[in-house]
């Protein structure tokens, strides 16, 4: 399981993007919409991922659903 947080991202070229940090946060399957940022942020949020490491990198097999989500105290 691994911890995730929710991010906002101005690209060089204005638009905004919004994606889960993760150690595998280049791949497009953490980008969220718009709707998906709003009810995530400001909350710590746990993914159970199911990788495969290869030769030429890591690989993510399958992404679970959130299990838990724990409020930030800010």
């Amino acid at each position: 399981m691994i911890e995730a947080k929710v991010v906002q991202k101005t690209s060089s070229k204005g638009g905004i993007h919004h994606y889960l940090d993760t150690p595998y946060d280049n791949s497009r399957i953490f980008h969220l919409n718009v709707t998906e940022y709003e009810q995530y942020k400001n909350q710590q949020i746990y993914l159970k991922l199911s990788v495969l490491e290869g030769q030429l990198g890591t690989y993510i097999k399958e992404v679970q659903p959130i299990e838990r989500i724990r409020y930030n105290q800010e």
